[in-house]
């Protein structure tokens, strides 16, 4: 299942607690300003985090490629939301 085939939950949604969503208030969606990592300050800095450790695993593996094979390495690119769904 492609998770993106079904856009309303959690993409657009922020009440989660309501029985009735009232669609005419606007805090029943989230900030579609901001990507969803980046909803809070703790969440943004967690991904962050997460791009940054992983930038440092590609560009190790890519040291640790060039030298055994002579060239760059393909590998994963940084990433801040990963996924295990393909």
């Amino acid at each position: 299942h492609d998770l993106n085939q079904y856009p309303v939950m959690p993409w657009v949604l922020a009440d989660y607690e309501s029985a009735h969503l009232d669609l005419q208030d606007a805090r029943t969606f989230r900030d579609l300003s901001k990507p969803v990592g980046a909803l809070t300050p703790a969440r943004l800095a967690e991904f962050r985090e997460r791009y940054l450790e992983s930038k440092a695993a590609a560009e190790e593996e890519a040291r640790e490629d060039a030298g055994a094979r002579g060239g760059g390495a393909a590998g994963v690119r940084p990433f801040m939301y990963g996924t295990h769904y393909s």
